[in-house]
């Protein structure tokens, strides 16, 4: 049995990028002023398509909890008034320099180790209703300084933001502090090292199984391919002999349907001429030369009477063979056709089979069924006599006969 395929790294951070475009695609359509790129959706978004700097009427922005570490698409957002950069691994915040307007930043848990480029964002510094202002616990920058760690658990935001402005302003940016900048990026440094290598043994790891994976699904696609192509034909056949036969099944149907209206009509002017005219009745089966005012010339055998009842007897026992072969004609069609449909039904499941590429021994056993049934010996469609009412003259005087005898 082929292993199972291992997805790549990659293939969720391409899907989660194709849900932000789209997510950007319906907020500049609707002139949308906020934007949520947060959430399971998009928690493998490792780059920010370059669309979002097209949204300048934006002013909240949610990319919390993503994998986003480059911003630089945001330096062309000036309306942004709100942007939630929680837990991700950004680093460098000199794109937000330009944004004047912001008056919630949130940068809680990110990467950033230099809070200078926030010192031209001077709204910070005032109260908002519903803003917490300049947020940045647990950042690098707090860490590694534990004046700027005290600053970020000052619950007032505005003199939050005002003592870090004045202790970035005041602080000069000497060697200690480029040293522990310097320490920090080789830590980082060193972590992305690590994972790096991590990643290049997982990927040797499943280079290993690649060829024998590689070849079986080569194969299985290969023999899918041939099995969808030879069934391709016998499903166009059957789909004309539906239609073909649903068409001479209309037709059939309605010679049966004409002939046997003709019939009755038939019967009842007989059964009138017999109940309402019974003087020309009598005539056409009465002895030639019959006066019924003498009835001794209207004894005796009447050959033009015999003659006559034995046209009519003809004419509907060929009436009512017509109208017989018309209904199993109708049936027999009517079967085929439905026969055909059924053998398409089966071949498009077989087909739909293959291309699950399934090489379970269930899968297998499903397509065998559905083969077997698929190419089971053709029927002709004709309907067959059971027995049933024989109307012509021949079989009701070999039945008499028998009865008799």
């Amino acid at each position: 049995m082929a292993s199972s395929r291992i997805p790549s790294e990659k293939e969720p951070q391409d899907a989660a990028y194709a849900r932000a475009q789209d997510a950007i695609a319906t907020a500049r359509t609707s002139d949308a002023s906020a934007l949520t790129l947060s959430g399971d959706d998009f928690a493998d978004l490792a780059v920010l398509p370059p669309d979002i700097g097209s949204l300048t009427a934006l002013s909240s922005l949610n990319l919390q909890g993503t994998q986003v570490s480059d911003i630089l698409a945001l330096s062309g957002l000036t309306a942004l008034t709100e942007l939630f950069l929680l837990d991700t691994p950004v680093r460098d915040i000199l794109a937000l320099s330009g944004l004047t307007a912001l008056r919630g930043l949130y940068l809680t848990g990110t990467q950033v180790s230099d809070l200078s480029p926030l010192l031209p964002l001077t709204l910070f510094a005032e109260e908002y209703p519903n803003s917490a202002g300049l947020a940045f616990q647990n950042t690098v920058a707090a860490q590694a300084d534990p004046q700027i760690a005290e600053i970020a658990n000052i619950a007032d935001d505005a003199k939050r933001a005002t003592d870090l402005f004045a202790y970035l302003r005041k602080t000069p940016k000497g060697v200690a502090r480029s040293i522990d900048k310097l320490d920090t990026r080789v830590d980082t440094t060193q972590q992305d090292v690590t994972e790096l290598e991590t990643r290049v043994s997982t990927a040797i790891e499943r280079l290993d199984g690649f060829d024998a994976d590689y070849e079986s699904r080569l194969d299985a696609a290969a023999t899918a391919f041939r099995e969808t192509n030879a069934l391709k034909a016998p499903v166009v056949l059957w789909q004309e002999k539906e239609t073909k036969h649903q068409a001479e099944s209309a037709a059939a149907r309605g010679d049966f349907i004409g002939s046997l209206i003709a019939t009755g009509f038939l019967v009842i002017v007989l059964a009138s001429l017999l109940i309402f005219c019974k003087d020309v009745a009598y005539a056409l089966v009465a002895p030639i030369g019959c006066d019924p005012a003498k009835p001794e010339t209207c004894s005796g055998f009447s050959a033009r009477g015999l003659s006559i009842l034995t046209l009519v007897a003809a004419f509907f026992t060929c009436l009512l063979w017509y109208v017989c072969m018309q209904m199993k004609l109708f049936l027999s069609e009517r079967h085929l056709a439905l026969d055909a449909r059924e053998r398409t039904a089966f071949a498009q499941t077989y087909i739909g089979f293959l291309a699950e590429k399934d090489s379970s021994d269930e899968a297998a056993g499903q397509r065998a069924a559905v083969y077997a049934a698929l190419f089971r010996p053709s029927t002709d469609g004709i309907v067959k006599d059971e027995g049933g009412l024989d109307p012509s003259i021949a079989a009701a005087l070999s039945k008499f006969l028998t009865k008799s005898s």
